[in-house]
């Protein structure tokens, strides 16, 4: 019996892996619009503009699903799970199967933006080790807990992501990268505070449906 139920286990850990890997694949071409606000700056390249006063422009930008799902993966899964599922995701990229935004390939270890899909790996542990019911005596699995590990693996997402580009450039970041890199920081911050916000209420229950946890 015992043999039975570790068995069925593992069968629902590797449906779960599977499920993460397979949405947060798909996430990549899905579209999401949030809105940014700025003043003083120009707009992100890939922002469309509604309206301005004043200096300040107000509009939307085109972003990926992607990012999300990676926080949804590390709360459900937990950090173990969750890291090896984005690191299912890299392999499976990298080995030529077409789920990066421009295809797949080990060719993509040379391009600057690598470090953002490498980053997936510390964003799925630092969501999944907040989400996690306690560590030693301090209970976790709070909102609060786990929006503080979304915030901090998507920061630690930026900071491989610029990293690389540093290491791609040779050691030397070009002041126009910095500048887009703090710029995109600026100006989606709160909108991605608040898509966290959306996947911590929608995540917990998640969790605790399908890991009882």
């Amino acid at each position: 019996m015992l043999r039975n139920h570790t068995i069925i286990y593992r069968v629902i850990v590797f449906l779960n892996l599977l499920l993460a890997v397979t949405f947060t694949a798909l996430g990549t071409f899905v579209p999401l619009r949030v809105p940014f606000l700025t003043w003083g700056e120009p707009a992100l390249p890939a922002a469309q503009l509604v309206a301005s006063w004043g200096g300040v422009v107000f509009g939307w930008c085109t972003v990926s699903l992607q990012i999300p799902l990676v926080w949804l993966s590390g709360i459900v899964l937990g950090r173990r799970l969750g890291v090896v599922s984005m690191a299912l995701l890299l392999a499976l990229g990298l080995s030529g199967l077409p789920i990066f935004m421009e295809g797949g390939g080990l060719g993509y270890l040379g391009r600057p933006t690598f470090g953002y899909l490498l980053g997936f790996l510390p964003a799925a542990y630092f969501c999944g080790i907040w989400a996690q019911p306690r560590i030693g005596e301090r209970k976790l699995n709070s909102p609060l807990w786990i929006l503080t590990g979304l915030v901090l693996g998507q920061l630690a997402m930026w900071a491989v992501g610029l990293s690389w580009q540093v290491i791609a450039s040779g050691g030397a970041l070009d002041r126009d990268i910095w500048y887009r890199s703090l710029l995109g920081l600026w100006q989606l911050g709160p909108s991605y505070l608040l898509l966290m916000i959306v996947v911590t209420l929608v995540g917990k229950p998640l969790s605790w449906l399908i890991l009882q946890r």
